[in-house]
Order: C-alpha cells, then sequence, then structure tokens
C-alpha cells in the first residue's frame, strides 16, 4: 500500500513537472512575442514619428538663423556714410 502511494505521487509529480515546463515554455514565448512586437512597434514610431519631427526641427532652424542673420545684420546707412562710399567708388 506505501509502495502503491509513493508511485501514486511520483506520477503526480511528473505529471505536475510537465504541465509545469509546458506552462514555462508557453510563457516564455508570449514574452518574447511580446518583445518583438515593442521592437517593432519602436522601429515604426523612430522612422514614422520621430525623424519626420527632426526634419521639421532642422528646416525651421535653419529659417530661424537665417532670418536672425538677416535682421542682425541690418543697418540704416546715414547719408555721410553712402557720400563716403560713393567717393571711394568714383
Amino acid at each position: 500500500m506505501l509502495r502503491e502511494r509513493t508511485t501514486d505521487v511520483d506520477t503526480l509529480v511528473a505529471e505536475l513537472v510537465d504541465k509545469s515546463r509546458s506552462q514555462i515554455i508557453r510563457v516564455d514565448q508570449m514574452v518574447s512575442d511580446l518583445v518583438k512586437k515593442v521592437e517593432t512597434t519602436s522601429d515604426a514610431v523612430q522612422r514614422g514619428v520621430l525623424a519626420p519631427m527632426q526634419e521639421v526641427s532642422a528646416v525651421i532652424a535653419g529659417m530661424r538663423a537665417g532670418l536672425e542673420f538677416l535682421f542682425s545684420r541690418r543697418r540704416t546707412t546715414s547719408v555721410s556714410e553712402a557720400a563716403q562710399d560713393e567717393q571711394l567708388f568714383i
């Protein structure tokens, strides 16, 4: 009788170990799939959203630099400077 109970317990433990292994394998596959999907989504966001935003930001920065250059270099020339420039030209 004790031998039968021990055999039953061994069988039960073996079944539990097998089921646990299959569940662990399933969870591992699910986590691996999730990581792949997150990486794919991250790449798509990088290509579809962030890259164009960086380009727009670069264009705006270029325009800002150009406008700052134009407006910072703009000075009013006085009459005496214009006359002096004219004399040097002749």
